[in-house]
């Protein structure tokens, strides 16, 4: 006994020797965890003079993943239109490669240091009668592009849009006056350059990063607004993101800050994200500091650190610098905020990040999971139309479209938008409200299907379409089909949960019952009323129950090709023919469910339903059949 506990003591004495002196990088990659780093600008530029050496010697041991402090940014890799330099980022790969380092990338649609170039042409297009935003979509879309593109496969990360959320409370958007993207374009920027991103390097994992979100995530809070307006939006979307960044600047006496990006961190978790610390520094406002001053400062230190390993979502550290002497702090006036002093020497605040790694043991700290993207199919009927938003409000609603004319009396001059490449299907924002919006008054979308959907008559073959909507509760939709007199009325307005992403279902045999009348009827659009005390947002459109062929749909037929899965009626039975368990869902013609079982073998008896015509989903294994059935 007495030699088991022997072996037992001494085989932790040797795992706290081996920690002994580790470094951070040492700790932080036992633990699967990234600690990093800046590289200061001067180094790129070898202006570090005597300090070269110590410099990098310190900044290899001790980080794990570096980002450039300016050097890929949108005026240093493209200082002149379509003419990039890569030399500096370059340097930076060659210099993470040779260590073993992971690089974030930063940043790539930022209000700040961006060239000169961009905001003149947006000027000058616009004073001669051209689309400014149209240009500077182009502009963003061809910087994303090749910047990304460049070092695809390189860089594991990338803040795609930094600090678009202005400082006010309630937090909303930063406005045009600081914000050239979001003068000229508007919050789509945001949407657009996510979907870039993904697209130049599908493996790339993808931040927005702002500073103030340590504030939590209170109502109104810069943090809230992020979670809900860039991060669950987005994700709602099917646009990849992985969650957020929170730069973290603050000073000594922040104290509450570290509880705050807990329930940062929390609020993500909850959807499935991340979050990184991407650009910490605690700096006093004095330069005369104490002994003791420098201990609270590494106590807070700790605390995010602490933070930050029990978090089951949050991956990487940075630090804004890590010597006094090669810091941004001074031009805030704030000072001694890093890890290690001018001389290279550790800190207390260095101490105290050891001493949290060292406490929260390699087998206690969680492995963060990758956040899978949700991916739309490349074959969507509905990715190549168009739409408009049609104001029929009084004015303070926020329109999509550019009109002139009496456009309350109907009268008016709409120009379309494509929809191609933003999302998978269409993202559109009915009745031109933002998503916070609850009440943007009586308005129309119009969606343009595009020409080959029209010319095959696409809508005829499918038992019905899902709309993923978002809005307050109360909020309807109704949705029209065609342009004739009258309009085919598919919908007649579905309330949905608050703030919720849901699914409305429209039945298609409207326009089957008109093609049998009339079989050139082509129906060109889908045109969405909001009701007079809503706001809308279409986030996706789909059409279910699709044959693969031009016959007639049988009764229920799947949106898979795969013979898998088998769905026959019989009367009131459904069954299923092959499957040895499957969901079942049923609703109304509005999307109201109306029976819901899970674990459903063999069959499943409808009886309980009235006489009527149903949408019908079954899943199974991954597998999905939808569509209409009517019950006598």
């Amino acid at each position: 006994m007495k030699f088991g506990i022997f072996l037992f003591v001494a085989g932790v004495s040797c795992a706290v020797a081996a920690e002994a002196d580790s470094t951070l990088r040492q700790l932080a990659e036992a633990r699967g965890r990234m600690v990093g780093s800046i590289l200061n600008s001067n180094w790129f530029s070898y202006g570090l003079g005597d300090d070269a050496e110590v410099y990098e010697n310190t900044h290899k041991s001790q980080f794990n993943i570096v980002v450039a402090e300016n050097e890929m940014k949108f005026d240093a890799t493209e200082p002149a239109r379509n003419s990039f330099n890569f030399k500096n980022g370059d340097k930076l790969m060659a210099y993470a490669a040779k260590n073993g380092m992971q690089v974030r990338g930063h940043a790539l649609a930022w209000h700040s240091q961006v060239p000169q170039w961009v905001p003149d042409l947006a000027a000058s297009v616009a004073a001669a009668g051209g689309s400014a935003k149209d240009t500077l979509l182009a502009v963003l879309k061809n910087h994303i592009e090749n910047v990304v593109g460049h070092y695809k496969g390189k860089v594991r990360e990338w803040d795609v849009v930094n600090e678009a959320i202005s400082d006010g409370t309630p937090a909303a958007w930063r406005d045009g006056a600081s914000s050239v993207w979001y003068k000229y374009i508007g919050r789509e920027f945001i949407d657009s350059a996510f979907v870039w991103a993904h697209k130049a390097d599908p493996e790339a994992k993808l931040y927005y990063n702002d500073y103030s979100l340590e504030w939590g995530v209170a109502a109104g809070a810069k943090g809230k607004f992020a979670v809900d307006s860039v991060a669950k939006r987005l994700k709602a979307a099917g646009i990849y993101i992985t969650g957020l960044g929170t730069q973290t600047h603050i000073s000594d006496y922040h104290v509450t800050t570290p509880p705050n990006v807990k329930a940062l961190a929390q609020a993500l978790e909850a959807e499935g994200l991340t979050l990184q610390i991407t650009e910490l520094d605690i700096g006093f406002d004095k330069k005369d500091v104490s002994k003791a001053d420098f201990e609270a400062q590494g106590s807070l230190y700790r605390q995010f650190m602490d933070v930050f390993l029990e978090a089951p979502n949050m991956e990487a550290f940075v630090i804004w610098g890590f010597s006094d002497k090669y810091s941004w702090l001074a031009d805030l006036y704030k000072y001694n905020g890093l890890v290690f002093d001018s001389s290279f020497a550790k800190k207390s605040a260095y101490d105290s990040l050891v001493a949290s790694l060292k406490a929260h043991s390699a087998d206690k700290v969680s492995k963060v999971k990758d956040i899978v993207p949700l991916v739309w199919e490349d074959a969507s009927p509905f990715g190549n139309g168009s739409y408009v938003i049609v104001d029929y409000s009084q004015a303070g609603a926020e329109s999509r479209g550019e009109w002139s004319g009496d456009v309350k009396n109907g009268n008016g001059k709409f120009e379309s938008e494509p929809l191609a490449g933003k999302t998978g299907y269409m993202n559109v924002p009915l009745a031109g409200c933002d998503q916070n919006a609850d009440y943007c008054g009586y308005q129309h979308a119009i969606y343009t299907l595009p020409q080959d959907v029209v010319d095959s008559n696409f809508l005829s073959k499918c038992e019905a379409l899902v709309f993923t909507a978002y809005g307050p509760t109360g909020s309807t939709a109704y949705v029209n089909i065609g342009t004739g007199d009258p309009k085919m009325t598919l919908q007649n307005g579905r309330p949905l949960s608050a703030k919720v992403w849901s699914g409305m279902t429209v039945d298609l045999q409207a326009v089957r019952d008109a093609m049998a009348g009339d079989a050139a009827v082509r129906p060109t659009q889908l045109t969405f009323n909001s009701s007079n005390t809503s706001a809308m947002y279409i986030a996706k459109i789909e059409a279910v129950g699709c044959p693969d062929g031009s016959e007639r749909p049988a009764a229920i037929r799947g949106v898979s090709a795969r013979d898998e899965l088998k769905v026959v009626m019989s009367d009131r039975t459904l069954n299923l023919v092959g499957v040895a368990s499957a969901r079942v869902d049923v609703m109304d013609l509005q999307g109201r469910p109306v029976f819901s079982a899970n674990d459903v073998r063999g069959s499943q008896n409808l009886e309980g339903l009235a006489s009527g015509t149903y949408i019908v989903r079954v899943q199974s294994g991954g597998l999905q059949r939808v569509g209409r059935m009517t019950l006598k």
